[in-house]
């Protein structure tokens, strides 16, 4: 619950709340699940201010400063950040559905969960700020700084990056789809994944420190083309075998998906299966193989007799539903 003292202080207007803060350097306001809906707080001082659960829909928050403040699951809807300072800002599980922060300052801020669809971040600098599994669908991100950004597992569903810059980011189980407006993006390198142990952002792409994406390449490396590879069983399949090569072949190659399976005029069975356009067939046959010849001869996975069955249709609804 939010300090009565400080919170009629605030209420005393933002010209008395920023001198008493002036007076009060090492003092930290506590304002937590205070009711602040629609307030006018255009140039506060709120740098390091307690905000947590706090509602701030609609508030008008325009040039305020909110460095290292705390909005722990805040409630920033619709509310007016335009050019705010949220450097270093804690804004885990923050709701900032539709909120406008065009022209803000975030660099180093943590937004993991929370909730940006339809926030306007138009040339908002965000550089080195953590996004982890927060929603960004339909945001507008056009012309901002996203560099060196962790955006693990983000959802940007129909987001806007026109001429965002995503340079040195991380974008590890990042979520798009066609929708997804990448084209006229800036991005020299970026990271597909994330070393916890070490904390820092690994495999780079390209991975020479000499190579830089070309304009445009990005999307081609997020959504690669597709070949077939086909793989045929002469022998009765082991359902189990089979499943957890797969699993274990997707988890080296994520491009790879089971497309179809065909019995043949010789009684095999071939499974279709779909790659990125520059994967190396002959390595991904041979780790399929090499794991699937393994389990089927252990004795941990060795099934029975009616497991070994070519039943095509009980394959095909394991297939559909990995």
């Amino acid at each position: 619950m939010a300090n009565l003292e400080h919170l009629s202080i605030l209420r005393q207007g933002v010209e008395t709340w920023n001198q008493w803060r002036e007076i009060n350097p090492h003092l930290i306001p506590d304002l937590y699940d205070a009711d602040l809906r629609n307030y006018p707080l255009q140039g506060a001082n709120l740098s390091r201010v307690v905000l947590g659960k706090t509602s701030l829909s609609l508030a008008h928050l325009q040039g305020a400063n909110l460095f290292q403040a705390d909005l722990y699951e805040a409630d920033l809807f619709r509310a007016n950040l335009q050019s705010v300072n949220l450097q270093q800002a804690y804004l885990c599980r923050a709701n900032l559905y539709r909120a406008n922060l065009s022209h803000s300052q975030l660099q180093q801020a943590r937004l993991g969960r929370s909730d940006l669809t339809k926030a306007n971040l138009n040339q908002a600098n965000l550089a080195h700020t953590s996004f982890t599994e927060a929603n960004l669908s339909q945001a507008n991100c056009q012309d901002s700084d996203f560099s060196y950004a962790f955006l693990k597992s983000t959802r940007v569903y129909g987001t806007n990056f026109d001429n965002a810059d995503l340079t040195g980011t991380c974008l590890q189980d990042w979520q798009t789809d066609n929708l997804t407006q990448l084209d006229s993006v800036i991005c020299k390198y970026f990271y597909r994944s994330y070393n916890i142990w070490d904390n820092k952002f690994i495999q780079r792409y390209p991975a020479s420190e000499q190579e830089f994406l070309a304009p445009g390449e990005l999307v081609t490396c997020l959504n690669p083309k597709s070949i077939t590879l086909d793989l045929i069983f002469s022998e009765p399949m082991c359902f189990k075998s089979l499943l957890t090569s797969l699993d274990s072949l997707s988890q080296d190659h994520k491009s790879v998906i089971p497309q179809a399976l065909e019995q043949q005029k010789d009684g095999s069975l071939l499974l279709r299966i779909s790659v990125a356009e520059t994967a190396n067939l002959d390595s991904i046959k041979q780790a399929f193989w090499t794991e699937y010849n393994r389990l089927r001869q252990s004795s941990k996975l060795r099934s029975n007799r009616t497991d070994y069955a070519p039943n095509l249709s009980a394959l095909l609804h394991i297939l559909a539903n990995p």
